[in-house]
Parts: structure tokens; C-alpha cells; sequence
């Protein structure tokens, strides 16, 4: 699978709710960012 990068910028409250998730989860910043902009492009197009 080809992948691109994107570099997006937060705002700190956004930073701690990602790291609390990825502390949860055990999964990256990238795996969760990743997940959830797949699971909005598909709201998107329903």
C-alpha cells in the first residue's frame, strides 16, 4: 500500500486527548489519526 504524508497541527488540547487515546489504546498517534480520518471520509460519503 502506498502511503503519503501529512503533517496537521494541534492545538494543545487536541495533543492531550491523542496522547491520552494512543496511552490507551497502545497505538500511535499516526495508527489513531489514520483510523479516524478513515472513519470520517466514509461519514463523509454516506
Amino acid at each position: 500500500m502506498n502511503m503519503s504524508t501529512l503533517t496537521v497541527r494541534l492545538a494543545n488540547s487536541e495533543e492531550r486527548d491523542l496522547q491520552w487515546v494512543c496511552k490507551q489504546t497502545g497505538k500511535t498517534k499516526s495508527e489513531v489519526v489514520r483510523e479516524l480520518l478513515a472513519e470520517s471520509l466514509q461519514a463523509a460519503h454516506a
